[in-house]
Protein backbone atom coordinates (compact mmCIF):
# COMPACT_ATOMS: atom_id res chain seq x y z
CA UNK A 1 0.00 0.00 0.00
CA UNK A 2 3.10 2.20 0.94
CA UNK A 3 4.92 1.79 -3.06
CA UNK A 4 0.89 2.76 -4.34
CA UNK A 5 0.60 5.81 -2.21
CA UNK A 6 4.57 6.83 -2.97
CA UNK A 7 3.79 6.22 -6.62
CA UNK A 8 0.46 8.54 -6.49
CA UNK A 9 2.20 10.99 -4.40
CA UNK A 10 4.73 11.34 -7.01
CA UNK A 11 2.82 11.74 -9.90
CA UNK A 12 0.80 14.43 -7.57
CA UNK A 13 3.84 16.27 -7.44
CA UNK A 14 4.16 16.31 -10.71
CA UNK A 15 1.15 17.93 -11.24
CA UNK A 16 2.10 20.64 -9.02
CA UNK A 17 -0.62 19.67 -6.94
CA UNK A 18 0.33 20.78 -2.98
CA UNK A 19 -1.78 18.88 -1.25
CA UNK A 20 -2.51 19.54 2.23
CA UNK A 21 -4.07 17.47 5.26
CA UNK A 22 -7.84 18.87 5.81
CA UNK A 23 -9.24 18.42 8.97
CA UNK A 24 -11.53 15.22 8.57
CA UNK A 25 -15.18 15.32 8.47
CA UNK A 26 -17.03 13.83 11.29
CA UNK A 27 -19.78 12.21 12.41
CA UNK A 28 -21.89 10.70 14.84
CA UNK A 29 -21.05 6.64 15.10
CA UNK A 30 -24.03 4.72 14.61
CA UNK A 31 -24.69 1.81 16.47
CA UNK A 32 -24.04 -1.59 15.05
CA UNK A 33 -25.49 -3.57 12.07
CA UNK A 34 -28.91 -4.22 12.34
CA UNK A 35 -31.82 -4.81 10.87
CA UNK A 36 -33.27 -1.28 8.54
CA UNK A 37 -35.41 0.35 10.97
CA UNK A 38 -38.98 1.21 9.11
CA UNK A 39 -40.05 3.82 12.38
CA UNK A 40 -39.66 7.07 10.19
CA UNK A 41 -41.76 5.35 6.96
CA UNK A 42 -44.47 3.86 9.32
CA UNK A 43 -47.74 5.53 9.48
CA UNK A 44 -48.48 4.00 12.76
CA UNK A 45 -45.25 5.89 14.02
CA UNK A 46 -45.76 9.07 12.02
CA UNK A 47 -49.36 8.94 10.74
CA UNK A 48 -47.32 9.81 6.93
CA UNK A 49 -45.14 7.84 4.98
CA UNK A 50 -43.55 9.41 1.76
CA UNK A 51 -46.05 8.20 -0.60
CA UNK A 52 -49.17 9.54 1.66
CA UNK A 53 -47.52 12.93 2.71
CA UNK A 54 -49.79 15.94 1.40
CA UNK A 55 -46.51 17.09 -0.45
CA UNK A 56 -46.66 21.14 -2.10
CA UNK A 57 -46.14 20.48 -5.78
CA UNK A 58 -42.57 22.35 -5.58
CA UNK A 59 -41.45 19.11 -4.31
CA UNK A 60 -42.96 16.76 -7.04
CA UNK A 61 -41.56 18.68 -10.31
CA UNK A 62 -39.61 15.97 -11.76
CA UNK A 63 -36.68 17.90 -13.20
CA UNK A 64 -33.70 16.80 -11.54
CA UNK A 65 -31.47 18.92 -12.90
CA UNK A 66 -32.73 22.21 -11.11
CA UNK A 67 -32.75 20.52 -7.44
CA UNK A 68 -29.79 18.83 -7.25
CA UNK A 69 -28.79 18.81 -3.49
CA UNK A 70 -32.59 19.26 -2.53
CA UNK A 71 -34.80 16.47 -1.43
CA UNK A 72 -37.60 15.68 -3.10
CA UNK A 73 -40.55 13.08 -2.31
CA UNK A 74 -38.87 10.52 -4.48
CA UNK A 75 -35.78 10.93 -2.45
CA UNK A 76 -37.32 9.57 0.51
CA UNK A 77 -38.69 6.40 -0.87
CA UNK A 78 -36.82 3.61 0.55
CA UNK A 79 -33.90 1.92 -0.91
CA UNK A 80 -33.57 -0.96 1.40
CA UNK A 81 -35.02 -3.97 -0.83
CA UNK A 82 -31.80 -2.50 -2.96
CA UNK A 83 -28.72 -5.17 -2.98
CA UNK A 84 -25.47 -3.22 -2.64
CA UNK A 85 -22.66 -5.72 -1.49
CA UNK A 86 -22.58 -4.52 1.97
CA UNK A 87 -20.37 -6.76 3.93
CA UNK A 88 -21.64 -9.38 6.46
CA UNK A 89 -19.18 -8.71 9.34
CA UNK A 90 -16.63 -6.15 10.23
CA UNK A 91 -13.00 -5.67 9.43
CA UNK A 92 -9.56 -4.45 10.82
CA UNK A 93 -8.38 -1.64 8.29
CA UNK A 94 -5.45 -3.26 7.24
CA UNK A 95 -8.12 -5.70 5.94
CA UNK A 96 -10.17 -3.46 3.85
CA UNK A 97 -9.04 -2.98 0.78
CA UNK A 98 -10.42 0.02 -1.99
CA UNK A 99 -10.12 0.66 -5.21
CA UNK A 100 -10.31 4.75 -6.21
CA UNK A 101 -11.28 5.70 -9.66
CA UNK A 102 -11.25 9.78 -10.18
CA UNK A 103 -12.78 10.85 -13.57
CA UNK A 104 -9.93 13.17 -14.47
CA UNK A 105 -6.87 15.35 -13.07
CA UNK A 106 -7.44 18.61 -15.23
CA UNK A 107 -7.64 21.01 -12.91
CA UNK A 108 -7.50 22.47 -9.29
CA UNK A 109 -10.54 20.59 -8.00
CA UNK A 110 -9.92 17.17 -9.50
CA UNK A 111 -6.07 17.06 -8.42
CA UNK A 112 -6.78 18.07 -5.24
CA UNK A 113 -9.25 15.05 -4.67
CA UNK A 114 -6.42 12.73 -5.86
CA UNK A 115 -4.42 14.63 -3.14
CA UNK A 116 -6.76 14.42 -0.35
CA UNK A 117 -7.75 10.59 -1.47
CA UNK A 118 -3.83 9.83 -0.63
CA UNK A 119 -3.79 11.20 2.31
CA UNK A 120 -7.04 9.63 3.42
CA UNK A 121 -6.14 6.39 2.47
CA UNK A 122 -2.60 6.69 4.35
CA UNK A 123 -4.89 8.52 7.80
CA UNK A 124 -7.26 5.09 7.68
CA UNK A 125 -4.77 2.67 7.21
CA UNK A 126 -6.53 1.62 4.01
CA UNK A 127 -5.11 -1.18 1.10
CA UNK A 128 -6.29 1.65 -1.58
CA UNK A 129 -5.40 1.70 -5.29
CA UNK A 130 -5.81 4.75 -7.00
CA UNK A 131 -6.37 5.37 -11.07
CA UNK A 132 -7.19 8.39 -12.97
CA UNK A 133 -9.35 7.72 -16.00
CA UNK A 134 -8.35 10.90 -17.99
CA UNK A 135 -12.35 11.20 -18.97
CA UNK A 136 -11.88 8.03 -20.84
CA UNK A 137 -15.61 5.80 -20.39
CA UNK A 138 -13.62 2.45 -21.56
CA UNK A 139 -10.33 3.05 -18.94
CA UNK A 140 -12.86 3.90 -16.14
CA UNK A 141 -15.11 0.38 -17.19
CA UNK A 142 -11.07 -1.37 -17.13
CA UNK A 143 -10.66 -0.22 -13.51
CA UNK A 144 -13.62 -1.53 -12.46
CA UNK A 145 -12.83 -4.99 -13.84
CA UNK A 146 -9.61 -4.87 -12.60
CA UNK A 147 -10.59 -3.78 -9.05
CA UNK A 148 -13.27 -6.54 -8.87
CA UNK A 149 -10.28 -9.12 -10.12
CA UNK A 150 -8.45 -8.14 -6.98
CA UNK A 151 -10.62 -8.07 -4.59
CA UNK A 152 -11.49 -4.74 -3.11
CA UNK A 153 -14.02 -4.09 -0.79
CA UNK A 154 -15.81 -1.30 -2.30
CA UNK A 155 -14.79 1.02 -5.28
CA UNK A 156 -15.10 5.50 -4.78
CA UNK A 157 -15.35 6.73 -8.09
CA UNK A 158 -16.10 9.87 -9.98
CA UNK A 159 -18.33 8.81 -13.44
CA UNK A 160 -16.49 9.69 -16.50
CA UNK A 161 -20.27 9.39 -18.53
CA UNK A 162 -23.36 8.07 -16.33
CA UNK A 163 -25.32 4.97 -18.03
CA UNK A 164 -21.52 3.52 -18.89
CA UNK A 165 -20.88 4.41 -14.77
CA UNK A 166 -24.12 2.56 -14.30
CA UNK A 167 -23.56 -0.58 -16.02
CA UNK A 168 -20.48 -0.23 -13.98
CA UNK A 169 -21.73 -0.17 -10.60
CA UNK A 170 -24.40 -3.19 -11.16
CA UNK A 171 -21.75 -5.26 -12.74
CA UNK A 172 -19.32 -4.38 -9.82
CA UNK A 173 -22.23 -5.41 -6.90
CA UNK A 174 -23.45 -8.23 -8.54
CA UNK A 175 -19.64 -9.64 -8.33
CA UNK A 176 -19.63 -8.61 -4.39
CA UNK A 177 -18.04 -5.55 -5.03
CA UNK A 178 -19.58 -2.56 -3.24
CA UNK A 179 -19.66 1.20 -4.54
CA UNK A 180 -19.79 4.37 -3.04
CA UNK A 181 -20.08 7.34 -5.98
CA UNK A 182 -19.30 10.92 -5.84
CA UNK A 183 -19.47 14.08 -7.97
CA UNK A 184 -22.37 13.07 -10.13
CA UNK A 185 -25.55 11.94 -8.39
CA UNK A 186 -26.75 8.30 -9.19
CA UNK A 187 -30.13 7.07 -9.79
CA UNK A 188 -32.11 5.45 -7.04
CA UNK A 189 -32.36 2.00 -8.64
CA UNK A 190 -28.76 1.89 -9.58
CA UNK A 191 -27.56 -0.30 -6.69
CA UNK A 192 -24.72 2.23 -5.33
CA UNK A 193 -24.66 2.55 -1.10
CA UNK A 194 -25.46 6.63 -2.66
CA UNK A 195 -23.28 9.05 -4.27
CA UNK A 196 -21.64 12.35 -2.34
CA UNK A 197 -22.29 15.39 -4.39
CA UNK A 198 -22.20 18.99 -3.66
CA UNK A 199 -25.51 20.73 -2.94
CA UNK A 200 -25.61 23.15 -5.40
CA UNK A 201 -29.20 23.77 -5.19
CA UNK A 202 -28.74 24.76 -1.79
CA UNK A 203 -25.80 26.18 -2.11
CA UNK A 204 -27.22 28.51 -4.51
CA UNK A 205 -30.17 29.17 -2.25
CA UNK A 206 -27.97 30.09 0.92
CA UNK A 207 -25.71 32.57 -1.08
CA UNK A 208 -29.62 34.18 -3.15
CA UNK A 209 -30.16 34.90 0.52
CA UNK A 210 -27.10 36.57 1.29
CA UNK A 211 -26.71 38.37 -1.47
CA UNK A 212 -30.08 40.08 -1.23
CA UNK A 213 -29.39 40.55 2.35
CA UNK A 214 -26.69 43.06 0.99
CA UNK A 215 -28.75 44.80 -1.41
CA UNK A 216 -31.57 45.61 1.41
CA UNK A 217 -31.28 49.54 0.50
CA UNK A 218 -31.50 48.77 -3.66
CA UNK A 219 -35.42 49.54 -4.90
CA UNK A 220 -34.45 47.51 -7.61
CA UNK A 221 -31.33 45.75 -8.67
CA UNK A 222 -30.46 44.82 -12.49
CA UNK A 223 -27.72 41.71 -12.83
CA UNK A 224 -26.22 39.71 -15.67
CA UNK A 225 -25.55 36.16 -15.12
CA UNK A 226 -22.55 34.14 -16.23
CA UNK A 227 -22.79 30.39 -16.45
CA UNK A 228 -20.60 27.17 -17.68
CA UNK A 229 -23.24 26.25 -19.85
CA UNK A 230 -26.54 25.77 -21.66
CA UNK A 231 -27.80 23.73 -18.87
CA UNK A 232 -26.84 24.72 -15.71
CA UNK A 233 -30.01 24.75 -13.93
CA UNK A 234 -29.60 23.75 -10.07
CA UNK A 235 -27.12 26.44 -9.11
CA UNK A 236 -29.23 29.31 -10.39
CA UNK A 237 -32.57 28.01 -9.77
CA UNK A 238 -31.35 27.79 -6.02
CA UNK A 239 -29.97 31.36 -6.16
CA UNK A 240 -33.37 32.81 -7.54
CA UNK A 241 -35.44 30.84 -4.83
CA UNK A 242 -33.22 32.65 -2.01
CA UNK A 243 -33.40 36.25 -3.62
CA UNK A 244 -37.07 35.70 -3.54
CA UNK A 245 -37.38 34.41 -0.15
CA UNK A 246 -35.18 37.17 1.42
CA UNK A 247 -36.65 40.02 -0.74
CA UNK A 248 -40.33 39.22 0.18
CA UNK A 249 -39.33 39.03 3.96
CA UNK A 250 -37.62 42.41 3.21
CA UNK A 251 -40.57 43.98 2.29
CA UNK A 252 -43.04 42.64 4.79
CA UNK A 253 -44.89 39.92 2.76
CA UNK A 254 -42.56 36.86 3.12
CA UNK A 255 -43.05 33.70 0.64
CA UNK A 256 -42.41 30.12 1.49
CA UNK A 257 -39.70 28.59 0.23
CA UNK A 258 -41.97 25.90 -1.89
CA UNK A 259 -44.16 28.76 -3.48
CA UNK A 260 -40.09 30.43 -4.18
CA UNK A 261 -38.87 26.86 -5.68
CA UNK A 262 -42.26 26.77 -8.25
CA UNK A 263 -41.06 30.57 -9.17
CA UNK A 264 -37.75 30.10 -9.50
CA UNK A 265 -37.89 27.08 -11.63
CA UNK A 266 -40.15 29.02 -14.29
CA UNK A 267 -38.03 32.15 -14.25
CA UNK A 268 -34.89 29.88 -14.37
CA UNK A 269 -35.90 28.65 -17.70
CA UNK A 270 -37.25 31.34 -19.18
CA UNK A 271 -33.72 33.41 -18.47
CA UNK A 272 -32.57 31.12 -20.57
CA UNK A 273 -34.96 30.54 -23.39
CA UNK A 274 -34.79 34.18 -23.64
CA UNK A 275 -31.73 35.73 -22.40
CA UNK A 276 -33.41 37.74 -19.57
CA UNK A 277 -36.53 37.51 -17.55
CA UNK A 278 -37.75 40.24 -14.94
CA UNK A 279 -38.71 38.66 -11.09
CA UNK A 280 -40.92 41.53 -9.64
CA UNK A 281 -40.96 39.43 -6.37
CA UNK A 282 -37.41 40.17 -5.92
CA UNK A 283 -37.85 43.09 -7.23
CA UNK A 284 -34.83 42.01 -9.62
CA UNK A 285 -34.00 41.88 -13.12
CA UNK A 286 -31.42 39.59 -15.01
CA UNK A 287 -30.85 41.56 -18.46
CA UNK A 288 -28.80 39.25 -20.25
CA UNK A 289 -26.91 35.70 -19.71
CA UNK A 290 -24.01 34.42 -20.47
CA UNK A 291 -23.39 30.73 -21.26
CA UNK A 292 -20.32 30.25 -23.09
CA UNK A 293 -17.80 30.26 -19.89
CA UNK A 294 -17.09 26.57 -19.62
CA UNK A 295 -15.85 26.89 -16.24
CA UNK A 296 -12.68 27.86 -17.37
CA UNK A 297 -10.88 31.77 -16.32
CA UNK A 298 -9.92 32.91 -19.60
CA UNK A 299 -13.69 32.03 -20.99
CA UNK A 300 -14.91 33.66 -18.16
CA UNK A 301 -12.85 36.72 -18.65
CA UNK A 302 -14.58 37.42 -22.02
CA UNK A 303 -18.04 36.63 -20.89
CA UNK A 304 -17.70 39.22 -18.36
CA UNK A 305 -16.34 42.06 -20.68
CA UNK A 306 -19.28 40.76 -23.26
CA UNK A 307 -21.68 41.32 -20.58
CA UNK A 308 -20.54 44.44 -19.04
CA UNK A 309 -20.09 46.04 -22.50
CA UNK A 310 -23.74 44.89 -23.02
CA UNK A 311 -24.99 45.93 -19.63
CA UNK A 312 -23.17 49.08 -18.55
CA UNK A 313 -25.24 49.34 -15.71
CA UNK A 314 -25.28 46.90 -14.09
CA UNK A 315 -25.49 46.65 -10.03
CA UNK A 316 -25.02 42.92 -9.20
CA UNK A 317 -22.89 39.75 -10.97
CA UNK A 318 -24.03 36.93 -10.65
CA UNK A 319 -21.25 33.88 -11.43
CA UNK A 320 -22.19 30.43 -10.97
CA UNK A 321 -18.86 29.23 -9.91
CA UNK A 322 -15.85 30.82 -8.45
CA UNK A 323 -13.48 30.46 -11.20
CA UNK A 324 -16.27 32.28 -13.64
CA UNK A 325 -16.34 34.96 -10.73
CA UNK A 326 -12.50 35.30 -10.77
CA UNK A 327 -12.45 35.44 -14.52
CA UNK A 328 -15.18 38.36 -14.43
CA UNK A 329 -13.14 40.14 -12.55
CA UNK A 330 -10.18 40.20 -14.25
CA UNK A 331 -12.83 41.05 -17.07
CA UNK A 332 -14.18 43.88 -15.26
CA UNK A 333 -10.42 45.19 -14.25
CA UNK A 334 -9.96 45.48 -17.97
CA UNK A 335 -12.71 47.58 -19.29
CA UNK A 336 -12.04 49.73 -15.54
CA UNK A 337 -14.73 48.62 -13.61
CA UNK A 338 -13.91 48.00 -9.94
CA UNK A 339 -15.93 45.12 -8.73
CA UNK A 340 -16.84 45.73 -5.18
CA UNK A 341 -17.38 49.39 -5.76
CA UNK A 342 -18.67 50.14 -9.19
CA UNK A 343 -20.66 46.78 -9.35
CA UNK A 344 -21.32 43.79 -6.57
CA UNK A 345 -20.19 39.97 -7.35
CA UNK A 346 -21.22 37.01 -6.28
CA UNK A 347 -20.39 33.23 -6.76
CA UNK A 348 -22.77 30.78 -5.85
CA UNK A 349 -19.45 28.12 -4.88
CA UNK A 350 -16.87 26.21 -4.89
CA UNK A 351 -14.40 27.63 -1.92
CA UNK A 352 -11.35 28.15 -4.22
CA UNK A 353 -8.67 30.16 -1.61
CA UNK A 354 -8.73 32.77 -4.39
CA UNK A 355 -12.20 33.49 -4.04
CA UNK A 356 -12.05 33.84 -0.01
CA UNK A 357 -9.05 36.40 -1.09
CA UNK A 358 -11.46 38.57 -2.80
CA UNK A 359 -14.48 38.30 -0.34
CA UNK A 360 -11.40 39.46 2.32
CA UNK A 361 -10.19 42.41 -0.17
CA UNK A 362 -14.00 43.17 -0.46
CA UNK A 363 -13.94 42.49 -4.72
CA UNK A 364 -16.83 39.40 -3.69
CA UNK A 365 -19.76 39.04 -1.20
CA UNK A 366 -20.05 35.33 -1.12
CA UNK A 367 -18.88 32.18 -2.52
CA UNK A 368 -20.99 28.58 -1.00
CA UNK A 369 -18.81 25.22 -0.38
CA UNK A 370 -17.95 22.57 -2.63
CA UNK A 371 -14.04 21.50 -1.84
CA UNK A 372 -12.44 18.39 -2.09
CA UNK A 373 -11.18 17.31 1.34
CA UNK A 374 -15.28 17.49 2.29
CA UNK A 375 -15.98 14.87 -0.16
CA UNK A 376 -13.23 12.24 0.14
CA UNK A 377 -13.20 12.97 3.90
CA UNK A 378 -16.72 11.79 3.83
CA UNK A 379 -16.29 8.87 1.37
CA UNK A 380 -13.68 7.07 3.69
CA UNK A 381 -15.43 7.93 6.70
CA UNK A 382 -18.30 6.22 5.31
CA UNK A 383 -16.18 2.92 4.41
CA UNK A 384 -14.76 3.18 7.81
CA UNK A 385 -18.66 2.93 9.56
CA UNK A 386 -19.58 0.36 7.43
CA UNK A 387 -16.88 -1.84 7.47
CA UNK A 388 -15.13 -1.21 10.76
CA UNK A 389 -18.13 -0.08 12.73
CA UNK A 390 -20.80 -1.97 11.36
CA UNK A 391 -23.00 0.58 10.03
CA UNK A 392 -26.13 -0.53 8.41
CA UNK A 393 -25.76 1.27 5.34
CA UNK A 394 -28.51 -0.58 3.34
CA UNK A 395 -31.06 2.42 3.18
CA UNK A 396 -29.13 5.42 2.36
CA UNK A 397 -30.29 8.10 0.45
CA UNK A 398 -28.92 7.98 -3.31
CA UNK A 399 -27.79 11.11 -3.16
CA UNK A 400 -25.71 12.28 0.05
CA UNK A 401 -25.29 16.30 -0.57
CA UNK A 402 -22.45 18.16 1.04
CA UNK A 403 -22.50 20.50 3.64
CA UNK A 404 -24.09 24.01 2.79
CA UNK A 405 -22.29 26.72 4.04
CA UNK A 406 -21.85 30.62 2.85
CA UNK A 407 -18.37 31.97 3.21
CA UNK A 408 -18.52 36.08 3.29
CA UNK A 409 -17.07 38.68 5.29
CA UNK A 410 -17.97 37.78 8.90
CA UNK A 411 -16.45 34.22 8.48
CA UNK A 412 -13.86 34.32 5.47
CA UNK A 413 -11.40 34.00 7.72
CA UNK A 414 -11.77 30.92 9.90
CA UNK A 415 -11.61 29.59 6.71
CA UNK A 416 -8.94 31.12 4.94
CA UNK A 417 -5.92 28.27 3.57
CA UNK A 418 -2.93 30.39 2.41
CA UNK A 419 -0.84 28.23 -0.47
CA UNK A 420 -3.40 25.66 -1.02
CA UNK A 421 -5.99 25.90 -3.78
CA UNK A 422 -9.35 25.14 -1.80
CA UNK A 423 -10.61 27.19 1.91
CA UNK A 424 -10.40 24.70 4.52
CA UNK A 425 -13.45 22.24 5.36
CA UNK A 426 -14.44 22.69 8.80
CA UNK A 427 -17.95 21.64 8.69
CA UNK A 428 -19.40 18.70 9.64
CA UNK A 429 -21.48 16.32 7.68
CA UNK A 430 -23.88 13.99 9.50
CA UNK A 431 -24.03 10.51 7.79
CA UNK A 432 -28.03 9.70 7.70
CA UNK A 433 -30.14 6.91 6.54
CA UNK A 434 -33.35 7.02 4.71
CA UNK A 435 -35.46 6.48 7.87
CA UNK A 436 -33.75 9.37 9.70
CA UNK A 437 -34.05 11.72 7.38
CA UNK A 438 -37.97 10.80 6.81
CA UNK A 439 -37.92 11.58 10.83
CA UNK A 440 -36.46 14.61 10.65
CA UNK A 441 -38.46 16.21 7.37
CA UNK A 442 -41.49 15.07 9.26
CA UNK A 443 -40.21 16.81 12.54
CA UNK A 444 -39.54 20.17 10.40
CA UNK A 445 -42.80 20.00 8.32
CA UNK A 446 -45.63 18.38 10.39
CA UNK A 447 -48.44 18.21 8.25
CA UNK A 448 -52.09 19.89 8.68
Amino acid sequence: MKRKLCILLALILLLGVMGGCKKATETQPPPASQEPSQAAASPSATGYTPETYPWHEAYLIDDPTYWSGLRMQADYFSRGAIPKALPTATKTPDQIKVGFIASQSANDFFEQLLAEAAIAGEKYGYDVSYLVADNDVDKMVRAFEDYTAQGVDVIIFDPVERDTANLAVRTAVSNGVAVIQYGIAVASEVPAITSLTGNYWGCGFEVGKYTMSQLADYPTIKAVLSVGRIGSNHRPCGFITGMIVERTRQNGNPMSMEDAMILAYNYTKQVYAEGSVDIPEADLFIASVDTTAAFRYDLSVVAAENLMTAVPDAQLYIAETDTIAIGAIRGMENLGINAGSDILVTTICDGLQEAAELIKEGKLLATGYNIPSVFIDVAFNLVKMIWEEGFDASNMPAVTPMPTVVVNKDNVDKYMNPGKPFIKGLDLLKIQTIDEQWAQFLAANPAP
